[in-house]
């Protein structure tokens, strides 16, 4: 999953077997994620929920 631009929310156990990215937008998570999760550029995620591994490159960032 590619979050570009604008706010996407994620909740509940997402089953998907693959790497996230926010590159240029937000995400929001209240579930789970099973793969890796990668912020960079302009991204931004934040939320309650659960991920596996989260990488923050250049200029991305982790919110609560």
């Amino acid at each position: 999953m590619d979050v570009l631009a604008g706010v996407s929310t994620l909740s509940a156990t997402n089953y998907y077997i693959g790497d996230t990215m926010a590159t240029g937008g937000s995400l929001l998570l209240s579930g789970s994620l099973r793969g890796d999760s990668y912020v960079s550029g302009s991204g931004i995620l934040g939320g309650t929920g659960v991920a596996r591994n989260i990488y923050v490159e250049s200029g991305g960032t982790l919110a609560r």
